[in-house]
């Protein structure tokens, strides 16, 4: 996520009455955070994924989402709990 992004996500959280509530908020490449995340046992009860159609990354990475996306949502799927709340999906271009 942009921090543009991160800061919108920040504004509604508060605007919802949640400003308390223990949200992480991440600016950081998802696959190389999934994979962190992973290395670490971390579990999620949600995950929600709203990825670009296109992108690059500051090292010129190249992000497709027909061609990446599955590869991520592998990689997610071992970061869940046992019993998962939900994985959210929005996608457009």
């Amino acid at each position: 996520a942009s921090k543009k992004a991160i800061g919108w996500a920040r504004e509604n959280q508060e605007m919802a009455g949640l400003g308390g509530k223990p949200i992480r908020w991440i600016v950081d490449d998802a696959v190389k955070f999934a994979e962190r995340e992973e290395r670490r046992g971390s579990r999620y009860d949600i995950i929600l994924f709203d990825p670009p159609a296109y992108g690059r990354g500051p090292k010129g990475e190249v992000w497709q989402l027909f061609e990446d996306l599955p590869d991520l949502t592998d990689l997610c799927r071992s970061t869940l709990t046992p019993k998962p709340l939900a994985v959210v999906l929005t996608a457009y271009s």
